[in-house]
């Protein structure tokens, strides 16, 4: 009688172990992919070679400026427009579509956009496939307004999840 509650007890244990490791694996998944999450702390620098979670994309930011935004969409004077390059290699055995969930901003703390451009073909965000083995050289934008921008976000699968890269704008998230 004793083995059979004792091994009942480590059943029940076990089971509600495993209740409590699927609810915090769900919090985390379902965080990532409503965006609520709280976007990582920048872990690259412009110039420095990284790869996703995954290890799918090698990325280098090449470079990101700030500047007066001049582009006639400015809501104020003090806005800000900013321009990254960055090359791009795809590791993996299928291809990577770029795309508003891959490529974000963090912009005043908080997931913003970002497009993308691939400068040879002038395709814009969405339609830019990047093939198993290839390597590209990209541009894009951000406008924070008068925001600060802390880093542009990569990763092969969604850019606000927890195990994202973001590239730490630094000086050029002020415009000087």
């Amino acid at each position: 009688m004793i083995v059979i509650v004792a091994v009942v007890g480590v059943v029940l244990l076990s089971l509600m172990a495993s209740v409590v490791w699927l609810g915090f694996a769900a919090m985390r998944y379902l965080g990532d992919l409503f965006d609520t999450v709280d976007p990582p702390e920048p872990s690259a620098e412009v110039g420095e070679w990284f790869t996703t979670d995954d290890g799918d994309l090698r990325i280098k930011v090449t470079s990101l400026e700030c500047h007066p935004d001049d582009s006639g969409y400015a809501t104020g004077p003090d806005d800000l427009e900013c321009t990254f390059a960055f090359d791009v290699e795809n590791r993996s055995d299928r291809g990577v579509t770029l795309n508003d969930i891959t490529v974000k901003s963090v912009v005043g703390g908080t997931w913003s956009s970002a497009d993308v451009t691939d400068p040879a073909s002038e395709s814009s965000y969405g339609s830019i496939q990047v093939e198993a083995g290839a390597e590209m050289h990209l541009t894009g934008a951000v406008s924070p307004g008068t925001q600060r921008l802390d880093g542009i976000v990569f990763d092969a699968d969604d850019a606000s999840s927890h195990s994202a890269v973001v590239v730490d704008a630094g000086q050029a998230s002020t415009g000087q």
